[in-house]
């Protein structure tokens, strides 16, 4: 088994990212570091490119990787992988809005139904398949891409809605920290092998700094400004780089253009120019 990540630039979580894996004593590769991010092509791309060069049958698992902390022995991940008994498992989530097709297969728990691709796994012959499909299909976001193919081919693909590989957690409620470094599930009870904080920088870091502080041995918290500036590259990077967010940059636009349609009206009733 051996799992990946796509990070073009190297920073303090990437790092927080390999010092997980390499405590619970996982091979992995970064893909992709130093180029520049050219939207979801590079990240997909970038794992086409990987997965050509692994034997078949070799069991990968794709992680994101800023927001990610692996909490759990490859042992028990490789076995709670094969106990879904098909070729490829990605986690699940409870909400879905953009970057989400609404697929029709049946999932383990209904509340966390929605794919969230920050975890895909499978063997490197079937995770081929699914990225090709994806840079045809869903170019501009894989996570659109995966639930496209699981109802494309729905025994191919299972979504762990349980919580049981991957909790992709909304809130700091939604975790307990317990022994040896973990965390399980509150509403689940399940206890995840890999953590992840999808968009960590909506709330300035709060579930990123438990989960890191609980999981990593002598972890440092970074300076808050960290969280305001990945906020604002998170959001531009999304904003002009990912067309499924298209719709919601012209609803910016026609917002601001609104107000300052309105700020010139009041100002010129004001001044009688009108």
């Amino acid at each position: 088994m051996h799992i990946i990540t796509v990070a073009t630039d190297r920073n303090i979580f990437l790092e927080d990212w390999e010092k997980s894996a390499k405590l619970w004593g996982y091979k992995f590769s970064v893909l992709a570091e130093g180029q520049e991010w050219k939207g979801f092509k590079t990240y997909t791309n970038a794992i086409i490119n990987f997965l050509k060069t692994r034997p078949p049958d070799e069991i990968i698992v794709n992680l994101d990787c800023y927001d990610v902390i692996i909490a759990g022995p490859p042992e028990e991940l490789l076995q709670k992988f094969y106990s879904f008994q098909k070729d490829i498992v990605t986690g699940g989530e409870d909400v879905c809005i953009f970057n989400c097709h609404r697929h029709s297969c049946r999932v383990n728990n209904d509340k966390y139904k929605w794919v969230n691709s920050g975890f895909v796994m499978g063997s490197a012959s079937e995770l081929l398949k699914l990225f090709e499909y994806i840079i045809l299909e869903s170019p501009g976001d894989d996570q659109i891409g995966v639930a496209k193919y699981m109802d494309t081919y729905p025994h191919k693909v299972s979504v762990d809605g349980n919580q049981m590989i991957v909790a992709n957690i909304r809130s700091t409620d939604e975790l307990n920290c317990i022994a040896n470094n973990r965390f399980q599930h509150r509403h689940t009870q399940h206890i995840p092998v890999i953590v992840h904080t999808p968009f960590m920088y909506s709330d300035f870091g709060a579930r990123s700094e438990m989960v890191r502080y609980h999981a990593l041995k002598k972890y440092k918290k970074p300076p808050f400004g960290t969280y305001v500036k990945g906020l604002i590259s998170h959001l531009y990077k999304h904003l002009t780089k990912n067309p499924v967010y298209s719709s919601v940059l012209y609803t910016l636009y026609a917002i601001i253009c609104v107000i300052l349609v309105y700020i010139s009206y009041k100002i010129g009733k004001q001044f009688s120019w009108i």
